[in-house]
């Protein structure tokens, strides 16, 4: 009997291992190019357009990283006197001069405005971008940066990247005094699955799973340690503001709730129907600018 069922063992363990074998090239295939697209972004958004393009005063200012990687920073004071500030965090792949002209003219008339280029984006220097594990800790030399310019109670806005980079810095520094994140994933994870699975690889979560882990590997820093649902508890007592769109599936808004959940001091979530990902402004603008004046009007107070 032994006898008989020998071939068919053989042939069912090289099977197996011919599928390990593919399963593993595949998921070393795809961690390298997913990894590469994370924390080596191919193209920097360059937008010609500063505040001047707004009407507003600014200045040009040059900002050391937390390790010494140079920063670029844009400072646009309100047009009459204040000691408020917003810090402006803008998303990955993209740059200061976005969210400054989407949604930073929200705030001009009663906050000054410091718009950050994160690392490797935009006029900052640095090769790799870690998804707000430098960018938190350069978050926080911006803070510095506003408190040196007089400024008395600040605040954080943040979009997608830059609102998790938003959540971490408010976790590492009590005087923060409230987060705006908009379209924020709740770990890196779940920033990558969606869009692997949009991209049409197979097994999408494990695809995540080994991006995530090259990627650490390449930013030589373990990024999840940075995952914002780790730091959104120790917001609390400052008010957190969760915005996120319906429709978007590159983060999807359940990352949004789950941040609302695990948070523990006064939070908010709105979710915009109709609102792909990080474009709830855009489907909603009056409503979003509304709600962003008065929460910055409660957690500032009036600029």
């Amino acid at each position: 009997m032994a006898l008989r069922t020998r071939g068919p063992a053989r042939l069912a363990v090289g099977l197996g291992v011919a599928a390990a074998t593919f399963l593993g090239t595949y998921l070393s295939y795809a961690a390298h190019v997913g990894s590469q697209a994370l924390v080596m972004p191919e193209a920097r958004a360059r937008f010609r357009k500063t505040p001047a393009a707004l009407g507003w005063r600014y200045e040009r200012l040059a900002v050391q990283g937390h390790d010494g990687v140079p920063l670029v920073a844009w400072y646009v004071p309100a047009p009459r006197p204040t000691d408020r500030a917003v810090l402006l965090l803008h998303g990955h792949r993209s740059s200061k001069a976005w969210v400054t002209h989407h949604l930073g003219r929200f705030l001009h008339a009663g906050y000054n405005l410091l718009a950050l280029d994160a690392r490797s984006h935009g006029e900052s220097g640095g090769d790799l971008t870690t998804l707000g594990w430098h960018e938190r800790r350069d978050a926080a030399v911006a803070v510095d940066r506003l408190r040196a310019l007089g400024n008395r109670r600040i605040g954080v806005l943040g979009v997608s990247m830059g609102a998790a980079t938003a959540i971490g810095l408010a976790a590492d520094r009590p005087d923060v005094a409230g987060v705006w994140a908009d379209s924020a994933f709740d770990s890196l994870h779940e920033a990558v699955a969606p869009r692997a699975r949009l991209r049409g690889y197979w097994l999408p979560d494990l695809v995540a799973w080994a991006v995530v882990a090259r990627a650490s590997q390449l930013a030589d820093q373990d990024l999840p340690s940075a995952d914002p649902i780790r730091a959104v508890r120790a917001i609390a007592p400052r008010p957190l503001y969760l915005v996120h769109g319906a429709l978007d599936d590159e983060t999807p808004p359940a990352c949004s709730e789950r941040l609302h959940k695990a948070a523990a001091g006064p939070r908010t979530l709105w979710v915009v129907p109709g609102a792909g990902h990080a474009a709830a402004e855009e489907q909603a603008p009056e409503a979003y600018a509304g709600r962003l004046k008065a929460f910055w009007g409660q957690a500032l107070g009036d600029g």
